[in-house]
């Protein structure tokens, strides 16, 4: 088929087509302006959401992207955003190319469901806990109380895998 018809056929542009045909345009390429971060950047971004979430620790829009601007600053990565952070225009198109991560509400936990904890839930999730920090090659790890910490959080938005509940 030539190049033509295949831009007859498939309704694109003959000579955007030909430019890939040619090798002058890579395939894996898409319009529009270059993204800040990579492809296994994102990759490794959206793959940290969907565990986090699975553990219990969802991020929120906004701290999706204090944590942008900060792997930004760090790095000194050169961006069109003000202050190296990332706009809501950015986090939809981020969630656009990464269509398994979708915005999901917290649930509430009763303070009755909240203290009748299954002692088996708690022992797999240290267990868990352990694997990771073995894993990841954590050995020592600051403790602190609870004072610091919201121990009754209202509803949120945060970003997880689709289709989990």
């Amino acid at each position: 088929m030539s190049i033509n018809q295949a831009s007859k056929h498939f309704r694109c542009d003959r000579r955007a087509l030909s430019r890939r045909v040619k090798g002058e345009l890579s395939v894996d390429s898409h319009p529009g302006r270059k993204t800040v971060l990579t492809s296994q950047q994102e990759k490794e971004l959206s793959d940290c959401l969907i565990l986090m979430a699975d553990w219990g620790w969802g991020f929120t829009r906004g701290e999706v992207k204090d944590s942008i601007q900060d792997f930004l600053r760090t790095n000194s990565i050169e961006t069109p955003f003000i202050d190296s952070r990332p706009s809501k225009d950015w986090l939809h198109a981020f969630l656009q190319r990464n269509p398994k991560i979708t915005p999901r509400k917290t649930e509430h936990l009763s303070n009755s469901r909240s203290h009748a904890e299954n002692p088996e839930t708690i022992k797999t999730w240290f267990n868990l806990v352990e694997k990771t920090f073995k894993k990841a090659g954590i050995i020592n790890l600051p403790n602190s109380d609870e004072s610091g910490f919201v121990t009754d959080p209202k509803e949120q938005i945060v970003l997880a895998k689709r289709g989990a509940s």
